[in-house]
């Protein structure tokens, strides 16, 4: 596997056009674009915009081969007004996105979020034709190393149930399951403790 790097402003199209691609086929993410099967675009897009507006000024971003991966320390969590007058062109040029799902979607990961001080895993993606080498377990644990060294708990919202096995491997519990709507895909949240499981 090549090796994983932090990855800064120069990034911002790479991390999104890996990150979009492996949120390509996510249930949250293609209820949000109105169930196209085909949003890869309209993602990368949303994505490039959070970067740029957030996760590359106040974020924790590594890049890898096929993977990327974006946290949050404790108190950085929030975007606050200047983050989201950034972000709002790009929302808007997501065209296919649904404003009011995301609202949704947004308030509910806000009510699920724990209110001691943690780590938050925004985002973790990797590449279809790269899945199955590991690259997100290895990414994983690579910043959990550090959370750990800190004595600091973490906290995640998986979109997709498929992936719960992954985060429960590295010592994450699901916390709740979350119906957005009535008919819509459910999210998990998930919490690890401070220096991990046991």
């Amino acid at each position: 596997m090549a090796p994983i790097r932090a990855a800064g402003g120069a990034d911002a199209g790479r991390l999104a056009g890996i990150l979009g691609a492996a949120f390509a086929e996510d249930p949250v993410m293609l209820w949000m674009f109105r169930e196209r099967q085909d949003c890869t675009h309209a993602v990368t897009i949303l994505f490039r915009a959070l970067l740029q507006a957030h996760y590359l000024r106040r974020g924790v971003c590594a890049l890898t081969e096929g993977g990327a991966a974006v946290w949050t320390m404790p108190g950085a969590h929030e975007f606050g007004a200047l983050g989201e007058l950034r972000l709002a062109p790009g929302v808007l040029h997501a065209a296919r996105l649904r404003i009011d799902r995301l609202l949704a979607f947004d308030s509910l990961s806000r009510k699920h979020q724990p209110r001691e001080p943690h780590w938050y895993l925004h985002l973790l993606g990797v590449e279809p034709h790269a899945r199955g080498k590991g690259i997100g377990g290895a990414l994983l644990e690579k910043q959990l190393a550090v959370i750990d060294e800190a004595g600091l708990p973490a906290h995640l919202e998986s979109t997709n149930e498929r992936n719960v096995p992954l985060y429960e491997r590295h010592g994450f519990t699901v916390t709740a399951q979350v119906r957005i709507r009535s008919g819509s895909p459910e999210f998990y949240p998930m919490w690890r403790p401070a220096g991990g499981p046991g």
